[in-house]
């Protein structure tokens, strides 16, 4: 599997913390806050721009003067929106779903590097009461999601590979969804038990569940029945 279960949970678009707010000095806090922005692909939460101590006024000076970018509501980025690479872009996305979320679907199989996707908008799941879709972000509430479905992939939360073939079972045809099997099997990310397992966990979804075990035949075909004698070797 990609990276590691190393769980960030940068503070929330918007979201209220119990951390101390420090005064903000321009002359030294910016560089600061560019040094966080810079390790989340560029990108930055309004609530982690006021642990710096930059109050909400300052914020929408900021903006104004082109020092900020607003990419969705509470997320900025250093550079324009039109600059931003797909990482950064995903990133924004999570930090604005808020806590608990990670990319999901076909963005994270395309930043697992299963299969492509040419979606405009970025797939996030969150919890079932948290995040909901915006402009640009498509929000999946999930009660089953649990942290060991969730891993790092440079540096953004990402739903793990096996999470990611169920979520995609439900959509792909059998040869795309197979495609993707392939896909981890050669990246090193599949382990058919631990897929097993993540099916008959939300064996409730039972399309996908279904669409995932008949995709799997060839790699784990069923016993054969009981109560059969083998033949004796003449």
């Amino acid at each position: 599997m990609p990276g590691s279960n190393r769980h960030q949970s940068p503070t929330s678009a918007g979201r209220k913390t119990s951390h101390p707010v420090r005064k903000f000095d321009p002359r030294t806090g910016w560089g600061a806050v560019v040094a966080v922005a810079t390790g989340q692909h560029g990108v930055v939460a309004t609530g982690q721009l006021e642990r710096f101590g930059l109050a909400s006024g300052t914020i929408t000076l900021y903006a104004r003067a082109g020092r900020l970018h607003r990419i969705h509501n509470g997320v900025y980025a250093l550079t324009p929106p039109q600059l931003l690479k797909p990482n950064a872009r995903r990133m924004a996305a999570v930090l604005a779903a808020g806590p608990g979320a990670a990319l999901s679907h076909a963005t994270a199989s395309a930043h697992l590097g299963l299969i492509p996707s040419n979606e405009r908008t970025t797939h996030v799941t969150v919890p079932s009461r948290g995040g909901r879709s915006r402009a640009g972000i498509t929000i999946h509430r999930s009660s089953t999601l649990r942290p060991t479905d969730i891993t790092d992939v440079n540096g953004i939360r990402t739903t793990t590979a096996h999470r990611t073939l169920l979520d995609l079972a439900e959509h792909l045809s059998q040869q795309r969804l197979a495609r993707a099997i392939d896909r981890a099997i050669t990246l090193n990310h599949f382990d058919l038990h631990a897929l097993l397992e993540q099916i008959e966990h939300n064996h409730a979804r039972v399309r996908g569940a279904r669409n995932l075990k008949r995709a799997l035949a060839p790699i784990n075909p069923p016993p054969p029945p009981t109560g059969t004698s083998s033949r004796s070797a003449s």
